[in-house]
């Protein structure tokens, strides 16, 4: 059995932007298929809901599955080998992620990492293996997910701890760090009353 040795990032990451089934597959239009080839395991995952203007849908942040790439067509699309399980939703915050498959003994000789999230893809280390798997490194997921908001300090250089949701304007408010939805206008920062 051959021998591979593992570092760095082995993920490649896409936006999916359209979701489409015909009687036997999954047609998935993405924003870039370089490096998706047909026969490639992949990981489909709702990294977000969708803001509306009122409220939000968050039913499928979450879910995901694994398939496999029949052929990658024209036209950025992607043909999975089999429907979806799952049902997403269409708001560009579903991402797929190519998941590479390892046979024999790999080896994690240098620290494993994820490319970070960045609004579209990212966040995400997977890796698949048949075989004997060493971790003679880590896997570090730190820091690749939801970023954290800036902190703002006001009043007398005490900061600001959100109590209430507010727009930017706002001299008292930090913004808030990312998470599974884009906050709403009226709702893109936090305050705290200083009494």
């Amino acid at each position: 059995f051959p021998v591979t040795i593992l570092g760095g990032v082995i993920n490649i990451y896409t936006p999916v932007l359209q979701i489409t089934t015909d009687a036997c597959a999954a047609l998935l239009e993405v924003e870039d298929t370089t490096g998706f080839r047909a026969g490639d395991r992949v990981l489909l995952h709702q990294t977000m809901g969708c803001t509306g203007a009122t409220d939000y849908t968050v039913d499928a942040v979450g879910l995901f599955e694994f398939a496999t790439i029949e052929r990658v067509r024209p036209n950025r699309v992607i043909e999975l080998k089999r429907t979806l399980v799952h049902t997403y939703q269409r708001c560009n915050f579903v991402q797929l992620v190519r998941v590479p498959s390892y046979n024999g003994t790999t080896n994690i000789t240098s620290v494993l990492r994820g490319k970070p999230w960045d609004g579209k893809g990212g966040g995400i280390i997977a890796l698949e293996v048949r075989g004997i798997l060493n971790l003679r490194s880590t896997i570090d997921a730190s820091s690749i997910g939801y970023q954290g908001g800036a902190p703002r300090n006001v009043n007398n250089s005490q900061c600001s701890t959100t109590v209430g949701n507010t727009t930017i304007a706002n001299p008292e408010a930090a913004m808030k760090g990312s998470t599974f939805v884009y906050p709403r206008v009226d709702n893109v920062a936090g305050y705290r009353d200083w009494e």
